[in-house]
Order: C-alpha cells, then sequence, then structure tokens
C-alpha cells in the first residue's frame, strides 16, 4: 500500500512546470497513488493523455470532473498541488495544498499575489518584512 495520494491539477499546475512535475511524480511513483485531476472536458481526453505522456507525468489515475473537492475528498487525496485559490480554499486540513505561481495568479511586476475577496482578504502585518 502506498503512504500518500498525491493529486495534480494539469492547466496552470503541471503545464507551469512540466520538469517539475515530471521529477516529482517520478520520485513520488513508488510511494503515493498519482491522481491527475482535471476540468477539460472528456472529449479532449486523448490530447490530455498526449500532452501528459509529451511532459512525462507519471499517474495511477486521469480524472475529469466537475467537483475537484468532492473527488479529492472521495478519494481521501493527502496532498494537492493547484493554481486557483477557489479549488483549494475548502479543502480539509487533511490535505495538505501547495499552490502553484504563475500569470494568472500573480503579479510578477509588482510581486503580488491575485485573488478576490471570495478567496482571500488582505491583512495588516504588525512588522515589515525587508
Amino acid at each position: 500500500m502506498k503512504k500518500w495520494k498525491l493529486a495534480l491539477d494539469i492547466d496552470g499546475t503541471i503545464t507551469s512546470n512540466p520538469d517539475f512535475f515530471k521529477d516529482l511524480t517520478e520520485k513520488f511513483k513508488d510511494i503515493a497513488e498519482i491522481h491527475i485531476i482535471t476540468f477539460r472536458s472528456k472529449k479532449y481526453q486523448f490530447e490530455t493523455i498526449r500532452q501528459l505522456q509529451e511532459f512525462g507525468i507519471i499517474y495511477d489515475y486521469l480524472v475529469f470532473v466537475e467537483n475537484k473537492k468532492e473527488y479529492i475528498v472521495e478519494k481521501g487525496i493527502t496532498i494537492y498541488f493547484d493554481d486557483m485559490d477557489e479549488f483549494i480554499n475548502d479543502l480539509p486540513e487533511s490535505v495538505t495544498v501547495f499552490k502553484i505561481r504563475e500569470q494568472g495568479n500573480f503579479d510578477y511586476e509588482q510581486q503580488k499575489w491575485l485573488y478576490n475577496n471570495k478567496t482571500g482578504r488582505n491583512i495588516r502585518l504588525n512588522y515589515e518584512i525587508k
């Protein structure tokens, strides 16, 4: 039995750094059940499989879902990578979440995360980060 259940989003996550995720899945293949979770339409299944093969991504399951949270909870996923706050904010504490920084969620010029009132809140720190 594998120790962990690892899940990865494709667009904005795997596609943001395919070499990293190739290496990650290679390292985790023997100790984690690897799930690829996507909102892509199932009609793009063959193109998606081809893209993952081109990237060298190793996985046990490829799923096309409408509700990522439901799948993650149902399958007992323990580690999850995604780029969108909407898909990681309401996951249970039992899921270790890694948020991927990419152009759609981070302003590289200003060095600031992008979010809306539904997915984040601005806080005032009592100290200055240098």
